[in-house]
């Protein structure tokens, strides 16, 4: 058996393929969330309006830092805002085949978007999705509302663009009409499931949507050009998937669902659940593999425990055309795990990125977090056999969001640090005592090329790292919320009032 090791790697059973390419998934959890797609890019050309495209800037802010690799690595591009009198924030951030940046996030109260003001209308958050031009344009944006609450988690397929989520209430519009609510004989509003397809000009598409009298609610979504889009969530009793139907063991029990991409309508193929009876499951990623199979992350947690607790992480593979198990690896990281995300490359390699507390067991020894939480990095091969896992040592709270592949094979990581976040030796990220969003690029043998950390050192205001996506050429996407005046490396971005959606888009 070997030791897994604080700033290094700990290895089972081979040596580690220094090969990859792309493949971009999701995070998961109810508003940290991220979408995925393997996904072509086009060379950089000229977008019109660039200084137009909703930038904010202002002010004279700080908080843009970078570490690690050659100072241009890593340098954000273009940074945009998205704001308004109430909060905003960006959720998950995704690339298009045409090389189009896609976020999907939440609007509370008005924002102007392309020319376009978007308020919500039910005194809750409504979910916007937002299409920007390679360069920053603003392009098209749609949004949509349910009372008491709703939520999305998007990624882009080819041209297309896919959001899932959830909702309460009597019926939600995604653009091609109401959505009935499947549960009608219910007095109480209750959680239901939904999916969406946009064109590459926001134009819907299709929708489709499911529940029972449970809390019901898909928080992944990946798309593959040979199997189709793969919804993953949480239900609570009985729901049904077209002719499936699906029940719970008791608690919440996790979901993977795939949908038939007609073009124009949706339909549900299969359905398949992972459950326990004193256990609530609840689904932290989704991916798609090389061969057209799928792999959920799954987080298990006490009964009626808030999603931010800390439980087991289990992964699941299924084949992509009828949800079969390939294999399971149950509990392979046991105790203080938190939010989580996976992503798998063309070697068909599965990467495993999470937070952490206290000591978690592994199929390669024990880790032991330094601070509050620290974060760590793990790779499981085909088989699902662990091959190594990697932790980085925090003084106080790190949250990880997203794990994401380049062409290359490089690692982007993504999600909020507050205080001292060490990615190797050589190379901290540090947030002055209030939250900061930060993004990591780590080659295919886990040494650091460049990492940043955005936020307001001057206010100590918060900012919140929530999605991220790579290009096949090495472009990065980070999304999330911020307070104050960032600087992005010269985009100096200023917060109109709460919380602000921003997205920025950092060079290889």
């Amino acid at each position: 058996m070997v030791s897994a090791q604080r700033l290094g790697w700990a290895v089972a059973g081979g040596t580690v393929a220094s090969s990859w390419a792309l493949l971009v998934v999701g995070v998961v959890g109810c508003h940290e969330l991220l979408g995925l797609d393997d996904v072509s890019y086009r060379e950089p050309g000229s977008d019109a309006g660039l200084d137009a495209g909703g930038g904010g800037a202002g002010g004279a802010g700080s908080g843009g830092g970078g570490a690690g690799g050659h100072e241009l690595n890593g340098v954000p591009q273009w940074a945009r805002r998205v704001g308004g009198d109430d909060a905003q924030q960006g959720l998950t951030a995704s690339f298009n085949s045409a090389g189009d940046v896609i976020v999907v996030g939440l609007l509370d109260g008005a924002a102007t978007f392309n020319g376009t003001t978007f308020s919500n209308t039910q005194g809750q958050p409504d979910v916007i999705v937002l299409g920007f031009g390679p360069f920053g344009a603003e392009q098209w944006g749609r949004h949509y509302g349910a009372s008491p609450s709703i939520w999305g988690v998007g990624t882009a397929a080819g041209a297309n663009t896919i959001v899932a989520g959830g909702y309460d209430g009597a019926a939600v519009n995604p653009g091609g009409g109401d959505l009935d609510d499947p549960s009608p004989a219910f007095v109480e509003a209750n959680g239901d499931i939904y999916v969406v397809k946009y064109d590459d000009e926001g134009d819907h598409k299709w929708s489709i949507n499911t529940g029972a009298e449970g809390e019901d609610g898909a928080f992944s979504v990946a798309a593959s050009g040979g199997s189709g889009v793969f919804v993953a969530g949480s239900f609570a009793e009985t729901v049904s998937f077209g002719t499936i139907d699906l029940t719970s063991y008791g608690g919440l029990d996790a979901f993977v669902t795939r949908v038939n991409d007609d073009a124009t309508s949706a339909s549900f193929a299969w359905a398949r659940s992972f459950g326990s009876a004193d256990q609530d499951l609840r689904v932290r990623g989704l991916a798609t593999t090389p061969f057209g199979d799928v792999v959920v992350l799954t987080h298990e947690l006490p009964l009626d425990e808030p999603m931010s607790a800390a439980g087991d992480f289990s992964i699941h593979r299924l084949t992509g055309d009828e949800g079969s198990p390939v294999w399971n690896v149950p509990k392979t990281f046991t105790a203080g795990l938190h939010v989580g995300a996976i992503a798998v490359d063309p070697l068909d390699h599965v990467l495993f990125y999470a937070a952490f507390s206290g000591t978690v067991t592994t199929p390669v020894g024990e880790l032991l977090s330094t601070g509050a939480v620290d974060l760590l990095l793990a790779r499981l091969a085909p088989d699902g056999t662990l091959l190594w896992v990697r932790q980085f040592p925090s003084d106080t709270d790190v949250t990880a969001t997203c794990v994401a592949v380049d062409g290359s094979g490089n690692v982007i990581l993504a999600g909020s640090l507050q205080g001292n976040l060490a990615l190797d030796d050589t190379t901290t990220l540090s947030a002055d005592g209030s939250h900061h969003a930060f993004i990591a690029k780590l080659d295919s043998d886990g040494m650091v090329q460049w990492a940043r950390a955005f936020g307001d050192a001057t206010e100590k205001t918060e900012t919140y790292g929530t999605g991220c996506a790579a290009a096949p050429t090495g472009e990065a996407l980070l999304t999330g919320k911020m307070q104050g005046t960032v600087n992005f490396t010269s985009h100096v971005l200023t917060a109109s009032h709460d919380f602000d959606l921003f997205v920025v888009k950092l060079g290889p």
